[in-house]
């Protein structure tokens, strides 16, 4: 963007035929890192292939991002030069049944009755399936453990963290979690409920 009128009471900044942003000198206090909350500069995108244009530029280009899943809004958020919070985002309200909150603290729940996490990790491989063919060539390579690690580092993750995220998800990848003895069963003397339905009569006992 650029500036494409500045006074003394407003900036506004867009493209060369149009103002997309005013910024109002209102502010009480000076920015603090971390705490940009729900006052902060959000780029709405029209669709899931802009949002998935975008997303793949970031991966390209290397920039710092969290990809979020709100469930009712997918998100990346960013640093500007400032250290600013700035959040690009897709609505997809269509995904959510109803937010709830509880004593653990607030939760969405999906329109197949999943329980998410209100700031869930953004599924990017399902984004990029909404790339419009041949837009970007996006440098994803399934690193080895030791690089893995020394990526995360990078990111500035303690050392001895770095290397256990990496063997957990090297793990995972490989089945280390998947389960199929059965010994809870056992152990209890009957089946196992499952989560889904644990959670819909949870949710109907709360109701009554």
């Amino acid at each position: 963007m650029k500036v494409r009128n500045a006074t003394v009471g407003y900036t506004e900044m867009g493209t060369d035929k149009s103002t997309l942003v005013v910024l109002y000198p209102t502010a009480k206090a000076p920015f603090k890192n971390g705490y940009s909350g729900i006052y902060h500069l959000a780029i709405h995108l029209s669709n899931e292939g802009e949002f998935a244009r975008v997303l793949a530029r970031l991966l390209a280009k290397r920039h710092p991002i969290s990809p979020t899943d709100h469930t009712m809004s997918k998100a990346i958020y960013m640093k500007d030069p400032d250290g600013i919070t700035v959040e690009i985002t897709l609505e997809t309200p269509e995904r959510l049944e109803r937010p709830e909150i509880g004593n653990s603290g607030a939760r969405a729940i999906d329109k197949d009755g999943t329980v998410r996490s209100p700031s869930a990790p953004l599924d990017v491989e399902s984004v990029m399936k909404a790339l419009p063919d041949n837009d970007i060539d996006i440098p994803y390579k399934n690193l080895p453990e030791a690089d893995y690690a020394t990526t995360l580092k990078g990111f500035g993750l303690p050392e001895g963290m770095a290397q256990a995220i990496a063997g957990w998800d090297v793990a995972i990848s490989n089945g280390d979690l998947f389960e199929d003895s059965r010994q809870l069963s056992k152990l209890i003397g009957r089946p196992t409920t499952p989560l889904a339905a644990a959670l819909k009569e949870m949710l109907a006992t709360s109701s009554k």
